[in-house]
């Protein structure tokens, strides 16, 4: 039985080198409970829940927070958030992930794009089985990296690695995000762009098209048959972010009908739930497909990765604990509804940059910054919005949301031009 006013901490019994971590290098410098329980696909039985105030762990579920009575904070031992549902989170939950992953999953994207570029894995099988049939005296010169354009949709952390090797490969970069960014000074190989203009030069253009961009309601399905119909039909196409970015019948077919040369994929639509059902990967057999590597989400699952997710977490345990800022907090999960313009409820963590409100066509919102409580890291005192005009006049406008307050203002040539009591939900011009 754990004293009242300990921490407790709610972690996975999964075969980890937690043990040695909590044990010989976690820097928790006041006492806390770990309490190890099952997780069942990726979930502790929800009355675990009750008295824990840390859940390690990816998923969190409305019937979950039935139980969570004390949870304070949810620390992710991966990047990926998408499983944590917004509208279960009890209020000032906050939610931090882990990344160090870029390393190892850039590697395995260099390795597939050259086994994809030379036919490595039909040359490895002919040839076992004794076919001289890809020997380039009878089938011809092979391709190389050399020179190619290698495109990617989502530049954060794997991203930029990537881009780092196939510059190194003495390849193009083209590159897009969300939001307009600078690379002119500090990275003038890259040639980026932003918003579906951006998506539309990098499938069109490239020779290598990688998916690394995380999944949320915008980005699902983000690459469907438009997209794959768009590029080279000697282009590959690889993902490591979330299966349900590339829309699952539009990518089988661009496979199966040889609209595209072929691709490398990681992430999956469907998987295990126990730790011995083995379903396949999805409801079309891509498993027949001879222009496909595929493999089992492992790209970034290595023992360096697991040791420095594991040492962040610690440190947010730790930070916590003595009431430090934390790290790595998603921002966007935070869950605070306010009034929009219209009069409708707004919940912001699900607003997007460039995402219009709906019912208003003038402004979209999107999260700009958090500040915390410095009494404790796991309480936001005050959140701040980014307006954007629908034509993307971005320099000319800086818009605050003071949730303090309840109010919204809008700045032009530092001029306040409106207001809004999002209580009353008056404007004033």
């Amino acid at each position: 039985m754990s004293n009242k006013n300990e921490i407790n901490i709610l972690i996975p019994n999964d075969p980890l080198p937690l043990d040695f971590e909590m044990s010989k290098n976690w820097p928790i410098n006041t006492k806390v409970n770990f309490i190890k329980t099952e997780y069942i696909n990726y979930k502790p039985e929800p009355i675990k829940l009750k008295n824990i105030d840390i859940l390690i762990g990816t998923d969190f579920t409305l019937e979950m927070s039935k139980y969570a009575n004390r949870l304070k904070a949810i620390f992710i031992p991966a990047a990926g958030y998408e499983r944590i549902n917004p509208d279960a989170l009890p209020d000032g939950t906050i939610v931090a992930n882990a990344y160090h992953h870029e390393a190892p999953i850039s590697e395995w994207v260099m390795m597939v794009a050259t086994a994809l570029d030379h036919n490595l894995i039909k040359s490895h099988l002919t040839f076992a089985n004794g076919s001289w049939c890809q020997w380039p005296a009878r089938l011809g010169p092979y391709s190389e990296l050399y020179n190619k354009t290698f495109g990617i949709i989502g530049l954060g952390n794997i991203g930029m690695r990537v881009a780092k090797l196939a510059l190194a490969y003495d390849m193009k970069v083209i590159a897009t995000g969300r939001t307009q960014r600078n690379f002119k000074n500090n990275q003038p190989e890259i040639e980026y762009h932003y918003g579906k203009k951006g998506i539309d030069e990098v499938m069109t253009r490239s020779d290598f098209v990688l998916i690394s961009t995380p999944l949320n309601k915008m980005t699902q399905d983000l690459i469907n048959e438009r997209e794959l119909k768009s590029m080279k039909k000697t282009a590959y196409i690889i993902n490591v972010a979330r299966g349900h970015i590339i829309n699952e019948e539009s990518l089988y077919y661009a496979l199966k009908n040889r609209t595209i040369a072929g691709a490398a994929i990681d992430t999956w639509y469907i998987y295990p739930e126990g730790k011995k059902d083995e379903p396949r990967p999805s409801k079309f057999p891509f498993w027949e497909l001879d222009n496909l590597i595929m493999t089992p989400h492992h790209s970034g699952a290595t023992i360096g990765t697991m040791k420095r997710r594991y040492a962040t977490v610690a440190e947010n345990i730790d930070r916590f604990v003595t009431k430090k800022p934390i790290l790595n907090v998603i921002e966007n999960i935070y869950r605070f509804p306010i009034k929009g313009l219209t009069g409708q409820t707004i919940d912001i963590a699900k607003l997007e940059p460039g995402e219009v409100i709906e019912g208003d066509r003038e402004y979209a919102f999107a999260r700009q910054g958090v500040e915390f409580d410095p009494d404790h890291p796991s309480y936001l005192k005050k959140t701040h919005f980014l307006a954007l005009v629908r034509d993307e006049r971005l320099a000319e406008l800086n818009t605050i949301m003071d949730p303090v307050s309840n109010r919204l203002t809008i700045i032009k040539n530092q001029k306040i031009i409106a207001e809004w009591n999002l209580k009353g939900d008056e404007k004033r011009e």
